[in-house]
């Protein structure tokens, strides 16, 4: 098993029944997390993974024994696989070309030979099963390894690499990596990989390659540099994985955790963390900012004579004319019910507010045709700009929510500039002079 590498007998509780070597110092340890403990493994198969026990990255074979409730597991770290394997060819040529002198000499050695002779096989029959075991390893783990030349070039890929890749052997062997390159990395992340894989003969991260037909996949990576048994670089291996579709889930979580499911424009979180930022950068910059609380009109009876489907597609179509009449530097969220924020940011005039909350009212304005009803909302309007209605996200959002009521109260239809003695409905359709 080499230096590190280990068997071990596992319980279905996931208690470590026996492991050899060492046994005693992990006897009754438990392996909660090991994939062939985990529901619906198949009975037998292989993984890489660095050990909880002992923190050594080794490629897995495992089969489960049912009938006795126990795994049976064996494993051989990375490095020693091809070593493992150079050392024992040059053992078994070492000692073939001994017996060829032995059986040219004299008579007397016959006995010597014959004794070597079984020697010989015996050693030769304990390579063969490890060479057996690593190539079943190599051939049936289900990432992808790759073995290359000090050079870059590919001597040797396993079906795993194909059935990610769609390359077959035949195709790459002889090539290099680069046949893989997806243009999306430049020429520095190269260098730093190769520098890193120099200096302490490790690399591991995630790397986009190309495959055969052309699409672009994610792949977590790690490439180790494999020495002899005097320490001379002899190859390097790369064991990797498709990660394409788990890094998307990742992206679609984010998404849904800072973005509103129904319309696709930010929610409330990602609302406060830009106006947070654009405080910031108005701070630095000695600009403008501030927000449009804008209200539907008209919004619940539509919702509750024709229901939350025809509901549902207006504030839809509301969300498309909103993000169409803004600036692209503009953020447009909904932060609940039919209830929108236009978060603008770099605004020195009050003009600004007053032409988008127009354009925005004409946009509103206009009849919205979903499937067999013509409808007519409108809109309300509450403006504050920082840093005269407020310093901080909440207290900018909570005086344009005032003034957004003090426009419904007015008759809708409307926009008024937030002011701290706001009680009553304003006439004023323009910005306050401090605007």
């Amino acid at each position: 098993m080499g230096r590190q590498g280990v068997v071990l007998m596992v319980r279905d509780s996931a208690e470590i029944m026996a492991r050899a070597p060492d046994w005693r110092a992990y006897m009754g340890r438990s392996l909660p997390t090991a994939p062939y403990l985990a529901p619906g493994a198949p009975p037998q198969g292989n993984f890489q993974r660095v050990a909880l026990l002992d923190g050594v990255p080794r490629l897995y074979g495992y089969r489960k024994l049912p009938q006795y409730q126990l795994t049976f597991v064996a494993a051989l770290p990375q490095d020693e696989i091809l070593a493992g394997f150079q050392r024992q060819r040059q053992a078994t040529f070492a000692t073939i070309t001994a017996m060829s002198l032995l059986l040219v000499a004299m008579g007397w050695l016959i006995l010597r030979s014959v004794r070597a002779r079984d020697r010989a096989e015996r050693a030769l029959r304990d390579a063969n099963r490890e060479l057996s075991l690593a190539g079943s390893v190599f051939r049936h783990t289900m990432d992808a390894v790759m073995v290359t030349e000090m050079d870059g070039t590919i001597v040797s890929v396993n079906p795993a690499f194909t059935a990610i890749t769609g390359y077959e052997a035949a195709e790459v062997v002889g090539h290099t990596p680069r046949l893989l390159r997806s243009g999306r990395h430049d020429a520095d992340f190269y260098r730093a990989m190769f520098a890193q894989l120099g200096s302490t003969g490790h690399w591991r991260g995630e790397i986009w390659n190309r495959r055969k037909d052309g699409q672009s996949y994610l792949e977590w990576i790690s490439i180790s540099l494999v020495r002899d048994e005097r320490a001379k670089p002899l190859r390097y291996v790369s064991v990797s994985n498709d990660v394409t579709e788990l890094r998307a889930g990742d992206e679609h979580l984010r998404h849904l955790a800072f973005h509103d499911p129904l319309t696709g424009l930010p929610n409330r979180a990602l609302l406060l963390d830009r106006i947070g930022q654009g405080i910031s950068v108005a701070q630095r910059d000695g600009r403008g900012m501030g927000v449009m609380f804008i209200d539907l009109d008209r919004f619940k009876p539509i919702n509750d004579t024709l229901g939350h489907d025809v509901g549902d597609q207006l504030l839809q179509q509301v969300a498309q004319r909103l993000s169409h009449a803004v600036r692209h530097s503009d953020t447009v969220a909904r932060i609940g019910g039919d209830e929108f924020v236009i978060l603008l940011e770099q605004v020195d005039d009050g003009i600004t507010y007053v032409n988008l909350a127009e354009k925005v009212l004409s946009s509103l304005s206009r009849p919205m045709v979903l499937g067999p009803h013509t409808l007519e909302v409108g809109a309300s309007i509450g403006i504050a700009s920082y840093p005269g209605d407020g310093e901080e996200a909440a207290s900018l959002l909570k005086h344009a929510d005032a003034a957004m009521y003090v426009s419904k109260a007015s008759g809708r239809g409307a926009y008024h500039f937030y002011h701290p003695g706001m009680t009553a409905p304003s006439a004023r359709r323009e910005p306050p002079a401090t605007s």
